[in-house]
């Protein structure tokens, strides 16, 4: 098992997301990278920071070879590169020799609203999905994973014997337990199986196996690192413990642009490797679609307001929800889902559930709200379509779920995407055209084609990661 790793930063819960920079300029003259790399070189009261480095791969092995033993040093194969702390003088090293820079910026699970700010309770979402219908077909997920890089998942209750593998990130040792209390709710939307409700309070798709990437503790924090290590776990493991979706409820607000951006390469990875990812649109409202919701591989999902009731009719786009288009003009969200006033399940003794005592419902379950809730309903959506369909590639699952979802009337495009997730005709729809068609794919993957297969080696070079854009911030929630 990976020893615990330290960590890069530590980011309180409630730090507003930084956003990716890239490294700086490069000077006239540049020193010798032995001597640059030596400790003494530097000024002793230079802090170093850390950073991803990643670029040609003949100037990452020089660097990677030059820089190996420094403070910080961790491989990074999915993306092509490396995270070492680096003092100026060694990032600017680095930058002469034609790399790119990127902070270790932390990320976050995306913020929600608990308790009383969360309006009325509501469990109606899965009706609202429309997921009866594929249960009364026979329908639940079974035999399809879904993995979920969140907090951890706490293997009882409603999600008891749901998790079948996982690794722990974060350093608290055991993934399933959620001592933050946010990959509990977001798995419970899921794969929640209703027990201590009779059945009241489930998951879209009950009958899915969950597989827990733990990149936080107890304080929601973590930061880059961590996260393409989890997307990298999930890759390599995606065959064995037949995964066929991620779930990252998190992000970061990186200003490189979905070309080059460490977290967008790694998850067109798994794009490539044939999983569906399902991310968080993020709670900005107008203020945009964060990394990697930016990705244009990607199934990226805002928060749909049911209004707790189960007729569609009434529904509108939280105001929360991140709208696009992206920085770069990719149209996005793809679509919504229900995420205004969620029931799902509770951590119980976890720092949310401490925290906001008033968001308790019953014993078991917990209340809140946030595009973190909905991206995990169309992940399950997905499962169901697989379950069904099992030969159908990634590309034409995004494509049926975004050409059969409802539009909403009156509300623009740049908030619904394609509209709201509309899972009995999905399940009825043809294969159709895949979508991503004439997409390329990020300038860093490109390095990464034949890596795929070797992510299971060298386990130990995995070190952290971060979660997304304002996290766990109530004041970003409606």
């Amino acid at each position: 098992m990976l020893p615990p790793l330290p960590r890069l930063r530590h980011v309180a819960p409630l730090l507003a997301t930084a956003a990716l920079a890239l490294g700086v300029t490069a000077p006239a003259a540049v020193a010798d990278p032995a001597q640059v790399h030596r400790p003494d070189v530097a000024a002793s009261h230079v802090v170093p920071r850390p950073v991803l480095v990643t670029g040609p791969a003949l100037a990452v092995r020089q660097a990677h070879d030059a820089l190996a033993d420094t403070t910080g040093f961790t491989d990074l194969p999915l993306i092509g590169g490396f995270s070492v702390s680096a003092t100026p003088a060694q990032r600017a090293w680095l930058v002469a020799r034609g790399l790119t820079v990127t902070d270790d910026a932390p990320a976050h699970v995306t913020d929600a609203d608990w308790g009383a700010g969360s309006h009325d309770a509501s469990a109606v979402y899965p009706q609202v999905d429309g997921a009866p219908s594929a249960w009364k077909s026979g329908y639940d997920g079974h035999g399809v994973s879904v993995a979920v890089i969140d907090t951890g998942i706490d293997d009882t209750g409603d999600l008891a014997g749901k998790v079948i593998d996982g690794f722990d990130f974060s350093g608290e040792g055991d993934y399933t337990k959620d001592s933050f209390g946010h990959g509990t709710f977001v798995a419970g939307t899921i794969a929640g199986s209703g027990a201590a409700s009779g059945g009241a309070i489930k998951g879209v798709a009950p009958g899915v196996n969950l597989v827990s990437l733990k990149v936080a503790g107890a304080d929601g924090s973590t930061d880059l690192v961590r996260v393409i290590a989890a997307i990298g776990w999930t890759i390599a493991h995606a065959k064995a413990d037949h995964i066929r979706v991620l779930n990252l409820s998190l992000g970061t607000d990186a200003t490189q642009g979905a070309g080059i951006d460490p977290l967008n390469v790694a998850v067109e990875a798994a794009w490539r490797a044939g999983i569906v990812v399902t991310v968080a649109a993020g709670n900005n409202g107008a203020g945009g679609i964060t990394s990697p919701g930016d990705d244009p591989y990607v199934i990226t999902v805002g928060a749909a307001d049911d209004a707790t009731t189960v007729a569609k009719s009434d529904d509108t786009v939280a105001s929360y929800s991140s709208t696009g288009p992206t920085a770069l003009g990719v149209a996005k969200p793809d679509l919504v889902a229900p995420g205004n006033h969620l029931v799902s399940t509770r951590a119980i003794g976890s720092t949310v559930d401490a925290g906001h005592p008033d968001a308790r419902v019953a014993p078991s379950y917990f209340r809140g709200s946030g595009t973190s809730f909905s991206a995990p309903q169309v992940a399950a959506a997905a499962a169901l379509l697989l379950e069904q369909r099992p030969n159908l590639s990634n590309d034409h699952v995004k494509g049926m779920l975004t050409r059969t979802a409802s539009a909403l009337p009156g509300v623009r495009t740049t908030a619904q995407g394609a509209g709201e997730l509309n899972i009995p005709a999905l399940l009825a729809a043809n294969p159709g055209k895949p979508a991503n068609t004439g997409l390329k794919f990020s300038t860093g993957l490109a390095r990464l084609i034949g890596l795929i297969e070797s992510l299971g080696r060298g386990t130990s070079a995995w070190d952290t990661s971060a979660w997304d854009t304002s996290a766990w911030d109530a004041a970003t929630w409606n």
